[in-house]
């Protein structure tokens, strides 16, 4: 009986350990070629000047899909034509970068969602630039499930002396099946309006925080790992007295 009691609990540590969510950063850049990560930015494997980005691109098998688009009008967490077009150098900083063109009053968007679904998405940064030799502002929002989670915008110098601006919202989802859009827009505001098409987005970085880790991929917790210990030196004690018992 008593062995038995020791198993459980050697096994109530594993269970512990193995339990554990685990998280993966990535940076959705968009080189020439692979990042050797995330795949080809491209479809046929090199880059050049307004070709389309792969639809899926930024997506990891049994991790996270990506997806990216434009809205003609107001943002939306369903639907959105995928039209983002590839760009060498750019706006005094950026290389290699995705941009959308669609016209006047839209919103061009990427997507991430976690897989599988149960777990969430944080989003810690991104740069954004403006092709041309002017000062535009531009203004961004963050959608999950559950509706607008954050939003900003600042004024950003462009052209080839321009300056990109970073922002940091740090923002996760909360919606049940792990989903975030990255909307942005230039259209329409203080400084001159334009259509989104003149704005370049880079260096994507976010994390996938997964609902349960495996034991591989999670670090465990020192509690556990006592409590693992335990039940390890707890076995050995009892496998004694019955070698003495037996003798």
């Amino acid at each position: 009986m008593r062995l038995i009691k020791v198993a459980t609990c050697v096994a109530a540590a594993f269970i512990v350990v193995a339990g554990s969510a685990s998280a993966q950063t990535y940076q959705l850049s968009f080189p020439s070629g692979s990042d050797g990560v995330l795949g080809n930015t491209c479809t046929d494997g090199s880059c050049s000047n307004s070709e389309v980005i792969r639809a899926n691109y930024g997506s990891v098998a049994g991790v996270v899909n990506s997806i990216h688009g434009s809205f003609a009008t107001t943002p939306s967490m369903s639907g959105g034509a995928a039209n983002a077009s590839w760009w060498s150098v750019c706006c005094g900083g950026l290389t290699g970068a995705a941009w959308e063109y669609s016209g006047a009053a839209s919103w061009s968007f990427f997507e991430f969602d976690a897989v599988p679904a149960g777990g969430s998405i944080t989003l810690n940064s991104f740069q954004l630039g403006y092709f041309n030799a002017a000062t535009r502002r531009v203004s961004y929002q963050i959608w999950d499930e559950t509706g607008v989670r954050a939003s900003g915008s600042s004024d950003i110098a462009g052209g080839a002396g321009g300056s990109p601006v970073t922002f940091s919202p740090n923002i996760s989802s909360t919606g049940a099946n792990g989903i975030l859009r990255l909307f942005w827009s230039g259209f329409d505001q203080t400084l001159g309006g334009n259509s989104t098409g003149d704005w370049l987005i880079d260096n994507i970085n976010f994390t996938v925080n997964s609902g349960a880790g495996t034991p591989s991929d999670v670090v465990p917790e020192p509690a556990s790992m006592t409590l693992l210990a335990t039940g390890l030196v707890a076995m050995g004690t009892a496998a004694r007295r019955r070698r003495r018992r037996a003798s």
